[in-house]
This record gives C-alpha cells, structure tokens and sequence, in this order.
C-alpha cells in the first residue's frame, strides 16, 4: 500500500482544492508537511482516515467542511468536501474518493441529513478500470481499519501504545496481521454446530440423561460469565496501571517526591533481583538433587562393603593365597613347582580345586566395589557440603528478600502519608492509595474468578462423562454424544492452531522490536514485546540485572516506532513470501505521521529518524518548523523528495516566512477581514 497521490477539497482547516504528489519508495521517500501548530497538520492525517474510513474522530464532526467555504457560500448554495487517495497495491491502483456536498441555509449552517458517498475504483495491471462494488470491504483487505492507527498517528497516541492499557491494541494488530479467517469462521461455526447438538440432545433424552445436560448447559453459561469477567478484570488492570504509572511520573517531577519514588523503584529492582536469584539458586539445587540426591540418605551401605572387605582381610581370607592362575601354570607345565610329575588324579583335583575356590574372583570384584564405593563416598560428601551451602545461601537470601521487602512496605507507606505541603502532590497521592487499593481489589477478583473457571470446568467433564453414561442405552443419544465429543476436539484443535500462529507471529515482532531498537535508539536497554502483548523497557540496574523502568515520554515514543517499525517489515516478509501459501499477504506500508519527534530529545531526533529511514518505504511527516529544524532535518532533509507548506491565514497574526528547502516560504499570513483560520498547501 503505497499513496501516490491525495486531493483534498474544503477539509475543516483547509480551505480550497489541493492535489499532492507524494515521495515514493526510493531514495527520497519522504513528503514533508511544514505547518505551525494550529495549521492542519493532524487536519491532513483525519482527511486521509475519514476518506478510508469515514472516521470523524475530531471536535465537532458536524462541522466537516471548511468554515472559509461554508461562510463564502451563498444561501441555498452547496458546498462540496472531497477526499481522494490514489493507493498502488501491488500490481493494482485503487482511487479512493470520499464525497461530502451538502446546501447552506439561514445562519450560516448546513441542511441535516446529508449523506457521504464513498466510491473506489480499481485499475488493473493491464489498464482496465472497474468500479468496486463493495467499497468498504476491497478497503478493509487494504488496510483494516484497526491496523490504520499503527500507520496513520500523531505522535502522543505513540505513547498509548506502551501504556498498559494498549496491549489489547497490540494483539489487535498481531490477529490482524495473522489473516486467519477461515480458522475463526472454522472455530464459529464449530461452536455453534456443539450447542445444536446440545440442544438435540437435551431434546432427544429424557430422565437423568436430560436434567444432566440442562446443567451443562447452565455450567457452560456460568464459565462463559466469569470469563467475561476476568477480561474485564485484566481491561481495567491495564487502566489502573496506566493511571499509576502517569502519577507516578508526575510525582517523580516534584523535587521533594523524586527521592521516594526514585527509593521505591530501587528496591522494587533490589527485590526482582533477589527473587530472580532464589528461583535460580533453587533450580540448581533442583538439578543437583535430581542427580545425587539419593546419596544424601546413604546410611552406611556405602561404608559396610568396604568393611566387609576389610574383615576377610584380617582373617586371612583376603588376599587369596592361590591364584587360580597359577594352578593353569602347573597344569600347563604338567609337573608341580618341586619337580613331581602331576599324573591325571591330581589334575583333576587341581580342577576341582580352581573351580569350588573364589576367593581369588571375589579378591577381584572387592576391588572394583571399593574403588565404585570411595567414587559414591566422595559424591555424597561433596552433594552433602553443595546442599547444606545452598539451603545456607537460600535462608540467606531469603532473609535478604523480607528485609528489602519490609524497606519497600515502609517506603511505600512514608511515600503515601507524606504530607508535602502541596494541595497538587497530595491529591496525587491521594489518587495512588486508590489507585494501588483498586489494582489488589481487581487482582483479587480476577483470581477468583479464574480459579471458579478451573472448578466449573472439571465439574462439566465429570457431569459430560456421567451424562455421556447415561445416555450410553440410547442409539441416538450415543451417536448426538459421540458427534459433540468430536466437534469438541476439532474446536479445540483449531483454536490451538490459532493461538500458536498468534504467537509465532508475537515472537516475531519481540525479535524485530529488539532489533530495530538497537538500530533506532542505540541505547543500552531491553524492550519486549511480551506474551501479554505489551511492549516494555527495562533498564540496567546496579546489580547488572535488567528491571521494568517507568519509560519517559521519549522512550515511550521511541519504543512505539520501533515496534511500528516491525510491523512494516513483518508485512514486508510477508509480501516477499508467496501469497497462496502465506497466511495474510502482507506488503508495503507507509508511515504518515504527525509530530512524532516532539518531545525527544536531541540525542532521539537523530537516531529514531535516521533509523525510520531505513526500514520506512514511504514515509509522510507533518512537522512545525521548530521541530523539524535541527536534527530531524539533519537526519532526513536528504531523503526528502516532495514538501509542501501548510500556510496558516490566521486573524491578527503578523506575517511570517521561514527558510525552508533552500528558499523563503510563507507559513503564517496575517488576515482582518474574518473570524476563521484557514489553511491553503502550497508545494515547496
């Protein structure tokens, strides 16, 4: 999805028609738009979601078409707001246009009840031109509409991608990209095809088997309640979270609160730390006991061989006086070793003699059993000094942990009762009590309810097997149980097959996030895209371990491009693989942007920008003159192939004119004959 070109005409700010012809993939992909704020920089981005979409997510959304236009026309005379957007998706050119015309009367206003139209047309790699029957889907299969934020943002909805709140927008996205519609039309259908079969089989019983099957249902209905309930646990989790982690932030930029806050973020990583180690240490004794740990309670076995051994020593059964190799060598020799000739009697006796004596082969395995028993002895003293070493080092640890975390209670409490003289800090704190008072209240309830869900599920399978018993008499009920065991299954089997595309596809981005972090921000920290689909930052502590940080407003923006960033090169990936046999299709996405570098720092506006470069195909920036000097313009004024200015007519303004693109450029005009700013785009 590459926009070739947008026309605007009478678009709230923007007064008049415009046609822009924007920087394609390449080496200038950037299209540039320079605007003082207040002149229709976020203006330009709800234009362009209204004609995709028709969203009018902005301040009165009656008011659609210019006021300019609306004041310049006549009574009963019509006015005419239209968005068109020329797409190359692959081998295909689609024109979007959406139309608004509506008649001015008395006072100033438009006639109500005037519709939008919206029309696409689709041109062929071959030339031909059709007109799209069913717009709003070909547009859908474009881009859904809720990926386009991921593409189409200002630069402070960034940072609700990192908040809490956001990771049911980020798995939005990942299903969004993972095009499994068939297996969620598969798994629908499936459910409904089960809760027929229930019905005909609750129809079709009778007695027990038909009063065990109403509780089913009622058993399924109670789940499916508490699971509605521990989403709505886990939204509003997200929420808290989010409102705790913006007071905290605010609390940190009072000088007299930073120390606490600072305090309790330090044993908050002191007590990950510890926590960290035990789980480590006891994984490792785990490990070791696992190996050894049936010599720890030996006894003495290992002992009475040798002792045993060492007894038929002292008695002179040990060692053997004859050995059974030298009987061989009498017989070989055929005389004994005092010259008497050894005739066949004695021969045999000496055989007799060789085979009943085993004091020679017992000589033998003693020892090979005291070499195998000092082996075992040495372990078990080793396992032994290991194991009481580690159970010293886990008390210690966790005596380690109960300090810090009685530091952390008493911090958190001085942090809460603190009075510091300021009606706004203490309303904060106010606001946090509540805050951490309603995040146990939910983690209590969310807890609840999935330990009821476990318990209302075994009580379905043992009431389904007792049902299942008690219809077994029954041809028909047999047959209406056995086809609901199976579509049970294969359910289950496609809903599995789904979750794991999802996170095949959630590891996917948590590897292109690392990557592109380190590329855009070039700084020493480990982001996630975690399997909660949350995108988090932690930092390096003193202990060398990484912790959860609270991210600044840069680091959050940061952290949202990248992972923005990694979307693009999934579509990417995607586009490149075939299309028959990939799960979505993916392809080439651009990037349209409102002041998204406003809040970083120098250090942000040189490497974010400088690594969008890289991986962006196509790139659309609305910027204030402040924000693109300096550098953003360092880092992308080379790249840049179309820009334009959006000229703020603004009443009882001074006129103002700013070097931009290698020439003078009008960016503020002074106007006295009207109430109303207005924006006209000029082309640099």
């Amino acid at each position: 999805m590459i926009i070739r070109e947008i026309s605007i005409s009478n678009f709230r700010q923007i007064t008049g028609e415009y046609t822009l012809k924007l920087a394609l993939p390449g080496d200038k992909p950037i299209t540039i738009l320079l605007g003082e704020n207040g002149a229709g920089k976020s203006t330009f981005l709800q234009a362009c979601l209204w004609c995709l979409y028709g969203r009018k997510n902005f301040e009165n959304p009656e008011d659609i078409v210019s006021y300019r236009a609306l004041e310049s026309a006549t009574v009963d005379g019509y006015v005419k707001t239209e968005v068109r957007m020329i797409i190359q998706d692959g081998e295909e050119t689609l024109t979007i246009e959406r139309r608004f015309r509506g008649r001015k009367v008395a006072g100033g206003k438009l006639e109500p009840g005037t519709t939008e139209e919206l029309k696409v047309f689709l041109r062929s790699k071959e030339g031909e031109t059709t007109t799209i029957q069913d717009a709003k889907t070909r547009i859908e299969q474009l881009l859904p509409n809720d990926l386009a934020g991921f593409f189409f943002f200002r630069g402070e909805d960034l940072e609700q991608l990192v908040a809490r709140a956001g990771a049911d927008k980020l798995r939005t996205a990942v299903e969004q990209f993972v095009d499994l519609t068939l297996l969620e039309r598969s798994i629908r259908h499936l459910s409904k095809t089960e809760r027929e079969l229930e019905q005909k089989l609750k129809a079709t019983s009778t007695g027990e088997a038909q009063e065990l099957t109403t509780k089913l249902e009622e058993i399924k209905a109670r789940i499916q309640k508490r699971q509605d309930l521990v989403a709505d646990q886990n939204k509003a989790e997200g929420q808290l979270n989010e409102q705790k982690e913006s007071i905290e932030e605010e609390l940190a930029k009072v000088e007299n609160v930073r120390p606490y806050i600072e305090e309790r973020r330090r044993l908050e990583q002191e007590k990950s730390h510890i926590e960290s180690k035990i789980r480590e240490k006891r994984k490792q004794l785990a490990k070791r006991v696992s190996k050894d740990g049936y010599l720890y309670l030996r006894s003495n076995v290992l002992k009475a061989g040798a002792e045993l051994a060492e007894q038929a020593r002292k008695k002179g059964e040990l060692p053997a006086r004859i050995k059974p190799q030298f009987v061989d060598d009498l017989l070989s020799k055929g005389e004994c070793c005092c010259g008497t000739p050894i005739n066949n009697d004695m021969a045999e006796k000496l055989e007799r003699w060789k085979t009943g004596i085993k004091l020679a082969a017992l000589e033998s395995s003693v020892s090979v059993l005291k070499a195998d028993l000092a082996n075992y002895q040495g372990r078990a003293e080793e396992f032994q000094k290991e194991f009481n070493a580690a159970r010293i080092e886990l008390a210690e640890l966790n005596d380690d942990l109960r300090d810090v975390a009685g530091k952390y209670s008493a911090t958190v409490r001085e942090l809460e009762g603190k009075d510091f003289e300021a009606d706004y800090v203490s309303g904060l704190q106010k606001q946090l009590i509540s805050l951490n008072d309603d995040l146990i209240k939910a983690g209590i309830l969310k807890g609840t309810y999935s330990n009821e869900i476990v318990d209302l599920n075994q009580e379905y399978t043992e009431l389904a097997k007792k049902r299942n018993r008690a219809v077994k008499a029954q041809d028909k009920g047999a047959r209406l149980t056995r086809q609901i065991a199976a579509v049970n299954n294969v359910r289950k089997g496609l809903e599995k097959l789904k979750a794991g595309w999802i996170n095949i596809v959630q590891e996917f981005l948590d590897s292109e996030l690392k990557s592109k972090w380190k590329e855009m921000a070039q700084l020493d920290r480990l982001v996630e895209f975690d399997a909660e689909f949350r995108l988090n930052i932690k930092e390096r502590g003193g202990d060398g371990q990484w912790h959860k940080s609270a991210p600044s407003s840069a680091n959050k923006r940061a952290l949202a491009l990248a992972f923005v960033a990694s979307l693009i090169k999934l579509a990417d990936e995607a586009r490149k693989g075939e299309r028959s046999k990939g799960l979505f299709a993916g392809g080439l996405y651009p990037l349209m942007m409102d002041a998204p570098f406003a809040t970083m720092d120098r250090y942000f506006k040189q490497t974010v920008p400088a690594g969008l470069r890289k991986v962006v195909p196509q790139l659309i920036l609305a910027s204030s003159y402040d924000q693109w000097t300096g550098e953003v313009e360092t880092a992308l004024g080379d790249a840049v192939g179309a820009s334009y200015v959006l000229e703020l007519h603004k009443p009882g303004e001074s006129n103002r004119t700013v070097f931009f693109r290698g020439t003078d450029v009008d960016y503020v005009v002074g106007e006295n004959d009207t109430a109303f700013d207005w924006t006209e785009i000029q082309k640099v």
